[in-house]
């Protein structure tokens, strides 16, 4: 039952994350350091947040929703 409130709770909301990558330790425009990348979105869940849509939970907004 609590299960049922949480996603219920859940499906009612709509958060929004933004995660900021820094693309080199150098902050230089244009340099991007792909391992640094990668380690900053698996230290944040971004690449498990991937692979759970992946395995069937998708969330996905058209243009003009995310744009709102």
């Amino acid at each position: 039952e609590s299960l049922n409130k949480l996603m219920k709770n859940l499906y009612s909301t709509h958060p929004h994350f933004v995660r900021c990558i820094i693309p080199n330790e150098f902050k230089q425009p244009g340099e991007v350091d792909a391992h640094l990348v990668l380690h900053q979105l698996q230290c944040n869940g971004v690449l498990e947040g991937i692979r759970i849509c992946r395995k069937g939970f998708p969330n996905r907004l058209v243009h003009s929703e995310f744009k709102q």
